[in-house]
């Protein structure tokens, strides 16, 4: 079946043109085209969509009161605003409402790449059992706020301005100069400004803390479920910082650390989800997996085996499903897709992938303690590492060391 996507707004002008540039997708998508919010909302009750496509500004019901209806009744909408107004006025107002936000004119390619990620992502992602699982989520979270703000600021605003509006989140402002201030980051100065940091360590970094941050805080868990959530987030950070030196340890090429270290923040959001959504079944599969770890008559289970067990998918899976449905870059849907099943991943080079997928051993290892400082750590997909033809194997225990090194030095 095709996937469905409706698109809404009351200037015919731009509806023609939507059909102008997406004329050559008609027979791999089953588009409708309709001229306010209200005949769309008729149309979502009528038909079964994949996406809704809509501008903000209509008369009668708006587009942010149109979405806010899709996400109450109809979640697993994707739901992508396009509007001529992109002031941080509007951003805010639509925070909560939209996935993805687009700006009028639209760049014809852009609006197609966008389409074609939330298909591709559809397509990626058909696995039932997943769908399965999706569905059961009542509502899966929209981008953070200050990360919003941030990514409207970036390319308009000085550093001084960035850093103001870091500032008026004060938690999130005091944990970026705590992580910018981790040993590992190797920087020999400590940084007591929130400016300061965003000169050392760039806005790309800069956007991925704040929005692992606000993802991480946006979950008000309790108890135990407090000291999980926070235990996943020590370990995305650890597995961040791991990457970063991994990945210079053995390319030398800044761009790569910086996405290694993007995506290790973010590479286990999809426990997250299952840890809110899903928490009972969270502890059944910790239980299971210690239990496993016990018993000396069966070969050793990782977690995400666990998680398809009883899932029916794994952590990665899932939250490769939510970064793509944010519009984040391929680079760190593939992260979280592939961390741990790396052998699957299509590109048999060295990548910021491949660093995630040995930090994030090389921190379970440590851990549960099951390697010695000299050993290659358990969970190593060694046949595709063997396969990049880079002398791989023999560069690990070397990042390993000069992890250790970092870890003993205070700014």
């Amino acid at each position: 079946m095709r996937p469905a996507i409706l698109f809404v707004d009351e200037n015919q002008d731009v509806l023609d043109g939507f059909k102008r540039v997406l004329f050559k997708m008609r027979k791999e998508w089953d588009m409708d085209f309709v001229s306010s919010a209200e005949g769309a909302l008729e149309k979502i009750e009528q038909k079964s969509y994949n996406a809704v496509i809509s501008d903000i500004n209509m008369s009668g019901i708006s587009g942010i009161e149109l979405f806010e209806v899709v996400r109450e009744n109809h979640p697993k909408i994707a739901r992508i605003f396009i509007s001529e107004s992109a002031d941080m006025k509007t951003l805010i107002e639509v925070l909560g409402t939209a996935h993805q936000f687009l700006v009028k004119p639209v760049d014809p390619q852009a609006l197609k790449h966008t389409l074609c990620r939330v298909m591709s992502l559809r397509d990626y992602l058909k696995d039932s059992k997943l769908n399965k699982l999706v569905n059961k989520i009542v509502s899966l979270p929209s981008q953070p706020e200050v990360h919003l703000q941030l990514l409207q600021a970036i390319s308009t605003s000085s550093l001084k301005e960035i850093a103001k509006i870091i500032k008026k989140d004060p938690a999130i402002a005091a944990k970026i100069l705590q992580l910018v201030n981790s040993p590992l980051l190797g920087i020999r100065k400590r940084i007591e400004s929130i400016h300061h940091a965003i000169t050392m360590i760039g806005v790309d970094i800069l956007k991925a803390l704040v929005l692992s941050l606000e993802i991480f805080s946006k979950f008000h868990l309790t108890g135990l479920s407090r000291k999980e959530l926070d235990e996943i987030f020590n370990h995305s950070c650890a597995v961040a910082h791991y990457a970063r030196i991994i990945a210079m340890e053995i390319t030398n090429d800044k761009t790569t650390a910086n996405d290694a270290y993007i995506g290790g923040l973010l590479h286990d959001i999809g426990k997250v989800i299952i840890l809110s959504e899903f928490n009972d079944l969270y502890f059944k599969i910790k239980d299971r997996y210690l239990q496993s770890q016990h018993r000396l008559d069966q070969v050793k289970t990782f977690s995400f085996q666990v998680e398809e067990e009883i899932l029916g998918v794994s952590h990665g899976k899932l939250g490769a499903y939510l970064l793509a449905l944010w519009g984040l870059p391929e680079i760190l849907v593939e992260t979280a897709a592939y961390h741990h099943s790396i052998g699957e991943y299509y590109y048999k080079m060295f990548s910021s992938v491949t660093a995630v997928h040995i930090a994030d051993a090389v921190k379970r290892s440590e851990t549960n303690s099951t390697t010695t400082t000299t050993e290659l750590p358990i969970g190593l997909d060694l046949a595709y590492l063997e396969g990049l033809n880079m002398n791989i194997m023999e560069k690990i225990p070397a990042s390993i060391n000069k992890i250790n090194e970092l870890k003993g030095f205070q700014p």
